[in-house]
């Protein structure tokens, strides 16, 4: 996609784009254990996610979504 870079990761803003969802409810999943991974950081702290967690996501958004918390 457009946001990956060369190693294959996404910043946690470019995630929010592609799910279409608000960062801090990405963040908020992550906070209450909805994520079966936690995503690595990068020098500046940053989240960076990994394509399959990326892929995950996608695939669970709605369902997420749905669970409100």
């Amino acid at each position: 996609g457009a946001f990956m870079k060369e190693d294959g990761t996404y910043y946690a803003q470019e995630v929010a784009d592609l799910l279409g969802i608000n960062k801090r409810t990405l963040f908020r999943w992550e906070a209450t254990g909805k994520l079966p991974f936690t995503p690595a950081r990068d020098i500046r702290d940053w989240r960076v996610y990994e394509q399959r967690q990326v892929d995950w996501l996608k695939r669970n958004v709605k369902l997420l979504l749905k669970s409100r918390g």
